[in-house]
């Protein structure tokens, strides 16, 4: 009770049992000591209005009770009227209404938490806005969502706080299903908050998140609240569960998505029961050159170019059969033009209901391409048939994997003995002298090991009935991305030619036999008839001549005689290096030095000599003694060719591909077309003396180490004399 002026004049027993101060001390103004600090302005305006208005106050405040904790009591204060009618005081009823109001506050928290769910649903903003609404509505100053991992620390999904949502990370620890932690830091503060609830958030039997509460009124918090809130931890588990399958839905949509878009095929499906199509990929829009948004007004039979009962009929097959490989089908294009599809279709059931899946391939162009193809292999077997060569296709280790007619008949088996066969071994296994011819030295077999083409004209192969024939052949390495895969070998039955050669050389040894016998018996009859008449003159006129005419007489004969010998020399030389012996030299070097060797005797008569050496390596295989006898021959004729004027000549050393060449060029007069036809038959000569064997000689040479002599010139334009010799490897260090 309180007087006109405000001043509290009476208080009831029960206010010194509440707050513990007597109530002596409360009416000397000690009651303003135990109202809580944050209320007393609202307290005073409360009292204010009832000595203004005079009328009826409920007023509401926090009271500090005995035991020191804070409750929360309703003051009813009334006008007191005096005799006059006039305001003599007020009458006041304090009341503890704490638990009222909490209860209260467990109902608000759960009708606004019911609100919550039913106005945002399970979405993740869903969580935050929950934890929000827990903040608000529950009193608290933090609530913390943590997901579990079992047995390994996790990372916080939603932090929110009473003043606004924050993201931050987190690491909780879970043992023995329940996870515990004192006090935790909010990251916007740094202020350490009193936990004052941890509740283990449950799905399937397990522990999947914590939700945690914290509160600065620590203990003060309403423990009905606190049951509330662990009570909304079970809806807190089935958002969770609800929020992973939509999570794993939408990922699931968006890798079947992700799949469908990127495969190579052409994909749609459609309603089985009204064959419309419901969805597509971007591959199926360029098969068919419909847009998408055209895709929705399309049915089965727009696209399939065959009749209703057909497709109905089909589509009936995978609905019974919930699987059915239909194969190819004519398909319609949006501009009408019809195409041939692979198709395969499944019933498969999506978003609950059953639609056909169907995977399209455009094989119009495969079958195109598989046609043209088989012609054109048809067209090559014709080709490759209707040659005298045999063919034959080879892995990279030696297994046929081709074969011609005519490699079939030259060999003596058939087409399909011969495929899958180890080519050496069936008919390459005998060199021409008879002996076994190793794998390791097969020249085929090495073209595969180092990728070089090889030609070869002087080897056998072995038929079925075991007989060997001559051949001339060629094996091609054929390489796929760089990577060598088997070879080509082109041979040829040189039987024929060997025969036709050896009647030819035959003949043409009896004429070149005639020839010689002709021109030996011209060579040798003219010195003899000379010498013959000189000394027939001699002896009838022995007596009568003087010594001078005698000695004439037979120096005269002395020298038909010289004529006579210098004639067996040459043919003597026709006969040297019958056996060559073939070694590998350094071509440029051996040039370079034999110009060296010869240079200064040649510069006495006029003549220089230059080497000109090949731009890379060439080594070639020959016999260097025969080599040196032909290069100087060849040399001699150009440098007598320029006499007496003397001139230049140059030895360029050339190298493309299998050969390696010598060519002696000459400024001389050249030579007519009568005189280069005949530069190669014995005893032609134009030179004043001679015997026309020198180049025969050296062809003769050439021919003995695998090479050939060539020439070439025109009259004013000097001579070119080429040496071809066989490419080599280079020997070891």
């Amino acid at each position: 009770m309180a007087d006109r002026a405000g001043q509290v004049v009476f208080l009831s027993a029960h206010w010194e049992l509440f707050t513990g101060v007597p109530v002596a001390k409360l009416l000397d103004g000690g009651l303003l000591e135990v109202i809580h600090p944050e209320d007393l302005p609202g307290a005073r305006a409360a009292l204010d209005g009832v000595e203004e208005g005079g009328a009826r106050v409920v007023r509401e405040y926090r009271l500090r009770r005995s035991d020191g904790l804070w409750r929360v009591v309703q003051d009813t204060a009334v006008h007191v009227a005096g005799e006059d009618g006039s305001a003599a005081g007020w009458v006041g009823l304090c009341e503890d209404v704490t638990e009222r109001n909490e209860f209260r506050a467990v109902i608000r928290f759960q009708r606004a938490v019911s609100d919550c769910l039913a106005a945002v649903g399970t979405h993740p903003a869903s969580l935050e806005e929950l934890l929000r609404t827990i903040c608000a509505e529950g009193g608290l100053d933090e609530a913390t969502l943590c997901r579990v991992s079992p047995g390994s620390p996790t990372r916080m999904h939603v932090r929110t706080s009473a003043d606004g949502v924050e993201r931050a990370e987190c690491t909780c620890w879970r043992a023995n299903d329940a996870v515990w932690t004192s006090t935790f830091r909010p990251a916007c503060s740094g202020v350490r908050v009193p936990v004052v609830g941890t509740y283990p958030i449950r799905s399937e039997g397990r522990v999947t998140g914590l939700l945690t509460l914290g509160s600065r009124r620590g203990s003060d918090v309403f423990l009905p609240m606190l049951e509330s809130i662990s009570g909304t931890a079970a809806i807190l588990g089935a958002l969770l569960e609800r929020n992973d399958a939509e999570e794993k839905l939408r990922t699931s949509e968006e890798r079947y998505r992700a799949l469908l878009e990127q495969s190579s095929e052409g994909i749609f499906t459609f309603d089985p029961a009204t064959h419309r199509v419901l969805d597509v990929n971007r591959q199926f829009l360029r098969i068919t050159g419909y847009a998408r948004e055209e895709i929705g007004a399309l049915t089965l039979e727009d696209l399939v170019a065959h009749d209703a009962s057909s497709i109905a009929e089909n589509v009936s097959k995978v609905v019974a059969g919930g699987e059915s490989i239909i194969g190819e089908k004519s398909y319609r294009r949006r501009d009408g033009r019809t195409i041939l599809v692979e198709v395969s279709a499944s019933l498969v059931t999506w978003a609950q209901e059953q639609v056909v899946l169907v995977n399209v391939r455009d094989v119009s162009e495969v079958r195109e391409a598989v046609a043209e193809l088989a012609e054109l292999s048809r067209r090559l077997r014709l080709i490759l048939d209707s040659t005298s060569d045999g063919i034959l296709g080879l892995t990279s280790d030696g297994r046929i994997t081709f074969v011609n007619k005519a490699a079939s008949a030259l060999l003596g088996w058939s087409v399909g003995e011969l495929l899958g066969t180890d080519s050496h071994r069936c008919w390459h296994h005998t060199r021409p002298d008879g002996s076994v011819h190793p794998p390791a030295d097969c020249p085929i077999l090495a073209s595969m090991r180092t990728g070089a083409r090889v030609s070869v004209s002087d080897d056998v192969f072995c038929r079925k009935d075991g007989s060997r024939f001559p051949v001339r052949y060629e094996a091609s390495p054929k390489r796929e991305e760089g990577r060598i895969v088997g070879c080509v070998v082109v041979f040829h039955d040189v039987s024929r030619e060997e025969r036709l050669e050896s009647i030819a050389a035959a003949v043409e040894s009896m004429n070149s036999l005639g020839f010689v016998f002709s021109a030996v018996r011209h060579e040798l009859g003219n010195p003899v008839n000379s010498v013959k008449m000189a000394l027939s003159v001699l002896r009838k006129n022995l007596d009568r001549f003087d010594p001078a005419t005698v000695s004439g007489l037979v120096d005269r004969s002395l020298v038909e005689l010289g004529r006579v010998e210098e004639l067996l020399a040459n043919l003597k030389t026709y006969s040297l290096y019958e056996d060559v012996q073939i070694r590998v030299i350094d071509a440029a070097a051996f040039v370079s030095e034999f110009a060296a060797f010869v240079s200064r005797d040649f510069a006495n008569r006029g003549v220089a000599i230059a080497v000109e050496p090949a731009e890379g390596p060439a080594f070639a295989a020959t016999d260097a003694r025969a080599l040196r006898h032909v290069l100087l021959n060849l040399v001699a004729n150009a440098a007598e060719a320029m006499e007496p004027a003397g001139g230049r000549i140059r030895l360029r050393i050339t190298s493309e591909g299998e050969w390696v060449g010598i060519r002696v060029e000459d400024d001389g007069p050249g030579m007519s077309a009568e005189t280069l036809a005949n530069l190669f038959r014995p005893f032609y000569t134009t030179k004043a003396s001679g015997t026309g064997l020198g180049l025969v000689i050296a062809k003769k040479m050439m021919t003995k180490m695998g090479g050939t002599i060539e020439a070439a010139s025109n009259p004013g334009g000097g001579t070119t004399m080429t040496l071809s010799l066989r490419t080599a490897q280079a020997p070891p260090a």
